[in-house]
């Protein structure tokens, strides 16, 4: 009962954990204004803008300006996802550019940005029907190498420095942690995504439930994290 409870409000309890990781971020703003936290904090209002819009075209298709950007051909379960990848796995390339210290991995992560910048647009401007009215696995894996090269050189970076004596008092740490199981969870249901239709209930049912518990498991601890960590200076 209380699974299928979790299942059906997928979208609902997506939401609310989103507004908590951002709320408790904007309270904790001050301890961390000084940190390279307070992009992670700046990470977590975008993503919270983001559902905002892509909830509006889902549960406000009757209003005029939802109708007048449909004309466009702009879906909530497309676009928005799309466009969260994007700005979301810029955040965190700008992220991890300012928490590692090594020149040479600041060069990389630098160059790494161009490249997805580059070949994001490249792909989006050559398919832009896909772009607007499907969701290919291509920018799902690409977001996820993106991130998870990201994510290793700050790993390495930071062992290179010694700071493994405080990892668990470090945002970033924990952050990181995250981001690399969340990835290795939900990527094998993103190969498996075309059988997500009304054909296939059990693996929809299946997909929501991975996807919920995963997001239960990041935002509450970027929630934890925030609470807990000390705020490390620049």
């Amino acid at each position: 009962m209380i699974l299928k409870y979790l299942t059906e409000n997928f979208n609902f309890i997506t939401y609310g954990l989103e507004l908590l990781a951002a709320i408790v971020g904007a309270f904790c703003y001050g301890a961390y204004k000084n940190t390279t936290t307070k992009w992670f904090i700046y990470f977590l209002f975008y993503v919270v803008f983001v559902e905002c819009v892509g909830a509006s075209l889902m549960y406000f298709r009757a209003h005029s300006i939802i109708k007048f950007i449909n004309r466009f051909g702009v879906r909530s379960t497309s676009w928005y996802n799309l466009f969260w990848f994007f700005g979301s796995t810029l955040f965190l390339l700008v992220f991890y550019y300012k928490l590692v210290q090594s020149k040479l991995y600041k060069q990389l992560l630098l160059g790494l940005m161009l490249v997805f910048v580059i070949i994001f647009a490249g792909y989006t401007v050559f398919n832009f029907q896909g772009f607007l009215k499907s969701h290919p696995l291509f920018y799902s894996m690409l977001c996820a190498g993106v991130i998870l090269l990201s994510v290793s050189l700050y790993f390495i970076d930071f062992i290179k420095r010694d700071a493994i004596i405080k990892a668990f008092s470090t945002f970033s740490f924990y952050i990181s942690i995250v981001f690399l199981v969340w990835w290795i969870i939900i990527a094998p249901t993103l190969i498996f995504n075309p059988y997500n239709t009304e054909n296939d209930w059990d693996f929809v049912n299946l997909k929501r439930r991975i996807f919920l518990f995963s997001n239960m498991f990041m935002y509450l601890t970027y929630t934890f994290a925030l609470i807990w960590c000390r705020p490390e200076q620049k």
